[in-house]
């Protein structure tokens, strides 16, 4: 049988003491800075959904009957349910923010009140269900956040600005036509000469 080298022993007694630590050291002593998170909401309970993009362009959606959505502000239309429905799905688990980035120099993150996007959402008797500002688009799916009545900058992946920037025109229902497709039997189409 061989005999383990001197080196080789005091690694497996460093392994040990490792070990040791792992499991007999402190348990639960250790408690991490606990990041915020957006509450989760169903969005069946969403009624309203405001968006500022820059200090003055403001649209907001309104919730009509079970699936469908108006435009109210700044036009009025229907509004593409899809859209919103799947920014909605967003926040029915909550959505923990990564990372705090800063607490200062907003305009570093596409934060400050010119450049942020702000998103509102309502339920019954306009209660808040939740409010942040989204800033410029982070790398790995992430944007620069700043929550509702809160300074810090925040990571977190609340489905990048390019969700939320959009014109009013770009919030339109795009359906060219209103019908269940099983209720679709045959189409004709006829072109000019």
């Amino acid at each position: 049988m061989r005999m383990l080298t001197a080196k080789t022993q005091k690694l497996f007694l460093l392994a040990g003491a490792l070990l040791l630590v792992l499991f007999f050291g402190p348990q639960g002593n250790i408690k991490l800075e606990e990041l915020p998170r957006i509450e989760a909401f169903k969005p069946s309970t969403v009624e309203r959904v405001e968006i500022a993009v820059g200090a003055d362009s403001k649209i907001a959606l309104v919730r009509e009957g079970e699936e469908a959505w108006q435009i109210e502000q700044p036009l009025r239309g229907e509004a593409d349910a899809l859209a919103i429905e799947s920014v909605l799905e967003l926040f029915k688990k909550g959505l923990q923010m990564d990372v705090l980035v800063d607490s200062e120099e907003l305009n570093t993150y596409g934060l400050s009140n010119s450049d942020k996007v702000v998103v509102e959402f309502f339920g019954l008797n306009e209660t808040r269900l939740a409010s942040f500002s989204v800033g410029w688009d982070a790398p790995g799916g992430s944007s620069f956040v700043l929550l509702h009545n809160d300074s810090s900058v925040y990571r977190a992946k609340v489905g990048g600005r390019a969700r939320y920037q959009k014109t009013a025109s770009e919030w339109r229902n795009k359906m060219v036509v209103q019908i269940e497709p099983e209720e679709i039997k045959a189409l004709h189409f006829d072109r000019e000469a």
